[in-house]
């Protein structure tokens, strides 16, 4: 949410058509942006006074670098030259050279000494620039002084960038006393400001308490996208510190859908610590499409931990509806990363319908990254499975990036001509 990039776009424009630097003890003169400096002259030590600085910078080619440079040496400006390179930037001929410096130098100001910058900045024109570089002050004063800073942002004028710094303010408040940060927030006239920064405090706390806003959420944020998301966070991160608890809390929500989705938010975070338990768990959850998807949710986690372990779990579920999508979830993580070892365990599994689902599965999953390992194991589970889509895929993507080997080996492979020849012909054409 945070906006504290700064955009490299002009503020002001400067005076002068030319601008003139001395460079040392050279005596050389050299107009910006003219031509650029002698290849003797870029190899001498590094400048020391800020006007050497800026004209190496704007020396450079191509423009990129240019701007690349001019903006590093805002970036190390010391306090007591960012008024000279203020002043230097506003006399700059072109619009990006300008812009870049003033942004930086602004910034680093800002960075340096936020509570003697800030008042400079919001007196800069009023326009994107300034809401953006205005956020950016507001920010960094707000990390020294969040009350001052508060303060600092209520005495704006009515406009974006008051609302930007507001909002700012309210976010990195909200980083160290969420509470107070809220208090202030919520004292603010109804409109943009207000509800952004309530929007900012809420998404900051809940990951940084989310119990203690647990009860802030419930109780006061009205139903809807915005809610859910919230609830969401607070699942997850909940879960991270106390799993039990958060499970408890989320199944003591009143509204089944924010119920439904908070528990299965909680058992997924859950996985990351214990998969294993939050497995069982997922699987003691009410029949329904939910409990589907956790299921489902928890065993890719797991797979991202240890995917066999994973896979030999959801094998043998004996519910159908929980177990195809759980393979499906382990073996499009373990295919993509590990083909060949994915593909023994699918080959080792007994026949029926797990062997199938995991098979199916496997193959839609190997097809971008190993179509040949999928199309070997497809060949040892018969001649039924050459039909499948996800055959076909691993065929033709074989194809498409070595049609000599794939087609050499799909012509000695055990599957019906009329199949080989059906993958074949596309390419061709």
């Amino acid at each position: 949410m945070s906006k504290e990039a700064v955009t490299r776009k002009g503020i002001r424009h400067g005076s002068g058509n030319r601008v003139f630097f001395a460079l040392g003890s050279l005596g050389l003169i050299v107009a910006l942006g003219a031509y650029p400096l002698r290849s003797e002259e870029t190899h001498r030590p590094a400048p020391q006074t800020l006007d050497e600085r800026v004209a190496l910078a704007l020396a450079h080619r191509p423009l990129e670098e240019q701007l690349k440079s001019l903006s590093q040496v805002g970036e190390t400006l010391s306090l007591e030259e960012i008024p000279g390179a203020l002043k230097l930037a506003d006399s700059l001929p072109r619009l990006r050279e300008r812009g870049v410096l003033q942004q930086a130098a602004l910034k680093r100001w800002s960075k340096l000494a936020p509570e003697q910058a800030f008042p400079a900045v919001a007196a800069l024109p009023e326009g994107r620039d300034k809401a953006e570089t205005l956020r950016y002050a507001a920010v960094q004063f707000a990390r020294k002084s969040p009350p001052a800073a508060a303060k600092a942002v209520l005495d704006l004028p009515a406009g974006r960038s008051r609302s930007e710094a507001i909002q700012g303010v309210a976010e990195t408040w909200a980083r160290t006393e969420p509470q107070e940060a809220l208090e202030w927030a919520s004292a603010l006239p109804p409109g943009e400001a207000r509800e952004g920064s309530l929007h900012e405090i809420r998404f900051v706390w809940v990951h940084s308490d989310p119990i203690a806003a647990a009860r802030h959420v419930t109780t006061s944020v009205p139903a809807g996208n915005i809610r859910n998301a919230l609830l969401t966070n607070i699942a997850v991160e909940w879960a991270l510190l106390d799993p039990k608890g958060a499970i408890q809390w989320a199944g003591g929500l009143p509204d089944a859908s924010e119920r439904e989705l908070a528990v299965a938010r909680a058992t997924e975070s859950w996985a990351d610590m214990d998969p294993k338990a939050a497995f069982e768990f997922a699987l003691g959850l009410a029949p329904g499409l939910m409990r589907q998807r956790t299921v489902a949710a928890v065993a890719g986690r797991w797979a991202t931990e240890d995917p066999k372990a994973a896979a030999n779990f959801a094998a043998p579920l004996k519910d159908a509806e929980l177990r195809k999508p759980a393979l499906a979830s382990v073996l499009q993580l373990w295919a993509a990363v590990a083909p060949d070892e994915a593909g023994r365990w699918v080959g080792h599994l007994e026949s029926g319908a797990p062997n199938e689902e995991a098979l199916s599965a496997y193959l839609d999953a190997v097809a971008p990254w190993a179509p040949d390992s999928g199309l070997r194991i497809a060949v040892g589970a018969g001649s039924e499975i050459a039909s499948q889509a996800g055959t076909e895929a691993c065929a033709r993507q074989w194809l498409a990036l070595d049609f000599v080997t794939a087609s050499q080996w799909i012509a000695n492979a055990k599957f019906p001509e009329e199949v080989k020849a059906k993958w074949r012909t596309p390419i061709r054409r």
